[in-house]
């Protein structure tokens, strides 16, 4: 039987850290969100016909060429033609452009409406749990009684003692919108009051809205992402 000696092997230069190596680059959570959006079909033709709707809010109102407020006697209550697309009104305004400027005015204001709602809700929502004791308390009872009164009715007040205007609505409907936001981030955030990242800011000397908007709400994502979807159709 041959001798094993130390002149028959031979040194293969390794790295510790080849088996480290991740050959595949990392995906942020944006990018693996949008990996699986492009996948569903029916996602990517909702996302293609929601642009296609915002880009007509933009440019519809100016196709025809026509003013969405000029008044025309002689041609109102008019069909669809190919002079009036949708038409004209009783006060023979051309319905085409005066849908798209409605729909431009309908998206701002639930846009507005629901970061409002959303920056609201979770800053008095994230103040509640945080502090919780005699602060959620009161801010609890507070919550209560606004949501105890008809939002119609308080909408229709505000309108009633400002003017009608764009902001004067949003205004109005973002009185007791934000109520049901603060509740939901009420309840997340009360779980992660005792996370341990949450317990190392607050050692390290973070103040407690930093911890709130800094570590808490980004945690709630996924919860204000719903809310977001489901406040839009709202307005």
């Amino acid at each position: 039987m041959a001798e094993l000696t130390k002149e028959r092997f031979k040194k293969v230069a390794s790295d510790r850290f080849d088996k480290d190596v991740i050959s595949r680059p990392t995906i942020s959570y944006w990018g693996d969100a949008w990996r699986r959006l492009k996948k569903n079909p029916v996602a990517m033709f909702s996302l293609v016909l929601l642009i296609l709707c915002i880009i007509m809010t933009i440019v519809g109102p100016y196709i025809r060429g026509l003013d969405f407020v000029s008044v025309n006697g002689i041609k109102k209550n008019l069909g669809p033609s190919s002079e009036f697309w949708f038409g004209s009104d009783s006060l023979g305004r051309d319905l085409f452009s005066r849908v798209w400027m409605g729909a431009r005015v309908s998206i701002i204001v639930a846009l507005v409406c629901t970061a409002i709602q959303i920056v609201i809700g979770c800053i008095y929502g994230g103040i509640m749990a945080y502090y919780g004791g005699i602060v959620d308390e009161v801010m609890m009872r507070i919550l209560e009684i606004i949501t105890s009164m008809p939002s119609l009715l308080i909408t229709l007040l505000v309108m009633m003692v400002l003017e009608k205007s764009v902001g004067a609505l949003v205004f109005a409907m973002c009185v007791t919108a934000w109520c049901g936001t603060a509740r939901q981030m009420r309840g997340q955030i009360m779980q992660l009051r005792e996370s341990e990242y949450v317990m190392a800011a607050d050692c390290l000397g973070a103040s407690p809205m930093r911890i709130i908007i800094k570590h808490m709400i980004p945690n709630t994502l996924s919860i204000l992402i719903l809310n977001v979807a489901s406040s839009i159709p709202n307005y």
